[in-house]
């Protein structure tokens, strides 16, 4: 992904187009009479689908989405959801996997504020800046956690592939793992066909390797945990933001 082609300067409209198209999409009771009042809402829609840099056009739903607030409950999380659901829309991202959510959280006061300077005084430029930061590092923070998951994937199957006998087993129990970093005995069964003394045989194998945990200390129904794979993804919390 190359992030730098959709900075808000590299939009296909100025900075005053954006704000002016943006000021059309107030809420009905903050709505002003403008020049772009003239235009019919499916006439903006089209200019803002057709113009608009992807992360431009997101910054602005997630922005309307907020001040209108449709739901008692929940808004923030759907909005937020609709950042990488639209991202994907316009084929910036192949799946949904960036996670904006962290930077906004880490900066809670600037993203409040950057709203609230939307609504007061119209001054989209300091929100764009503000998403476009948190699009920014929210992709860079990704493509290191994707890379961190990925080696120690490779390093849990060498390590895997030396021991005689179960080997073969073991990487299909670790591949399984892969698609189900939380499990039971239950779901690895159905994932690989293995019967259930053999799987719980490999699991006590890879617990032993310090690949899987049991997280609940009980002698029934127990939950294995992939640690390195969920450790992986927890260092994402752990990385400092800007």
């Amino acid at each position: 992904m190359v992030l730098s082609q959709y900075s808000p300067l590299r939009s296909n409209l100025s900075r005053s187009a954006v704000r002016e198209l943006a000021s059309t999409f107030r809420p009905a009771r903050q709505r002003r009479q403008d020049p772009i009042s003239r235009h019919s809402p499916v006439e903006v829609e089209l200019v803002l689908i057709c113009c608009l840099n992807p992360v431009v056009k997101a910054a602005l739903a997630h922005l309307q989405f907020e001040t209108i607030h449709p739901f008692l409950d929940g808004n923030g999380r759907v909005g937020r959801l609709l950042i990488a659901l639209l991202l994907c829309h316009d084929k910036v991202l192949h799946k949904p996997l960036l996670y904006p959510s962290l930077y906004f959280k880490q900066h809670r006061q600037q993203y409040y504020d950057e709203l609230n300077a939307v609504r007061a005084s119209g001054d989209y430029e300091r929100w764009i800046d503000f998403f476009a930061e948190a699009i920014r590092h929210s992709a860079e923070v990704a493509i290191e956690t994707g890379r961190r998951v990925t080696q120690a994937f490779h390093e849990d199957r060498a390590q895997l592939r030396a021991i005689p006998r179960i080997a073969g087993s073991l990487l299909m129990l670790q591949e399984a793992l892969q698609t189900k970093p939380v499990t039971t005995v239950s779901i690895v069964k159905t994932a690989t066909g293995l019967t259930t003394p053999t799987v719980n045989s490999l699991l006590r194998e890879l617990e032993l390797l310090g690949i899987v945990k049991e997280s609940t200390g009980r002698a029934r129904d127990r939950v294995y945990v992939y640690r390195r794979y969920l450790d992986a993804l927890a260092a994402e919390e752990e990385r400092p933001s800007p």
